[in-house]
C-alpha cells in the first residue's frame, strides 16, 4: 500500500514537471500532527497545480511568430429594425371583443362572395368583409346565413371566435 503511494506521488511529480513549484515543506510538517498521526509525506500528497485547470494558450501568436487569429462577425443588415416593436399598432386593427356582428349578406351559391359586417364599439367604425380577408390581425374564416367566425393568430396561439346575429326577440329584452 505504501509503495503504491509513493509509485502515485511519483506519477504526479513527473506529471507537474517536479522541480520546486509543488509543495515546500517545513520543519512543522515534519512533527508528528496534532492528532498523534504521522504527518502527511510530501510525494504522497498531489501539487496544487496538478488539481488547476489547463488553460491553452497560443505561444506562437502571442509571440508574433504567426498572426493572432480572432472570430469576426458582421451584420449585413435585414428588412425591419430589431428594436421596433413586432406588433405595429396602425396594422394591427381591433381586436376580437371589440367587434360586433351587424349584418351578414349571404350568397348560398358561392360562400366566397358572403359579406359579414362588423362595427367596433367606441370607434363605431364599420368593416364589410368576405371570406378569406382580414381585418387586422384577424381573419375572416367562415360566413354563415346568421353567424361569421374571425381567427386571431396571437403569437402562435390561435383564437377564433363566431359572431351570431342578434334576432328581434334579443333586441327587445
Amino acid at each position: 500500500m505504501r509503495r503504491d503511494a509513493h509509485l502515485l506521488g511519483l506519477l504526479l511529480l513527473v506529471a507537474c514537471g517536479g522541480g520546486d513549484d509543488g509543495l515546500v515543506l517545513d520543519e512543522t510538517d515534519a512533527l508528528l500532527a496534532e492528532d498523534g498521526a504521522p504527518a502527511v509525506d510530501a510525494s504522497t500528497t498531489p501539487a496544487p497545480s496538478a488539481a488547476a485547470p489547463m488553460i491553452a494558450v497560443d505561444t506562437l501568436a502571442a509571440s508574433g511568430e504567426r498572426p493572432l487569429l480572432r472570430e469576426s462577425y458582421t451584420y449585413q443588415g435585414g428588412g425591419r429594425d430589431p428594436f421596433r416593436s413586432v406588433v405595429n399598432i396602425a396594422v394591427s386593427g381591433p381586436e376580437l371583443p371589440d367587434l360586433s356582428l351587424v349584418g351578414v349578406i349571404y350568397d348560398a351559391s358561392n360562400t366566397r362572395n358572403s359579406v359579414a359586417t362588423f362595427r367596433e364599439t367606441g370607434s363605431n367604425r364599420r368593416y364589410n368583409v368576405s371570406p378569406g380577408q382580414s381585418i387586422g390581425r384577424l381573419f375572416v374564416a367562415d360566413v354563415s346565413p346568421t353567424s361569421a367566425t374571425l381567427r386571431m393568430n396571437d403569437f402562435g396561439v390561435i383564437r377564433e371566435q363566431t359572431y351570431s346575429l342578434r334576432t328581434r326577440e334579443n333586441e327587445a329584452q
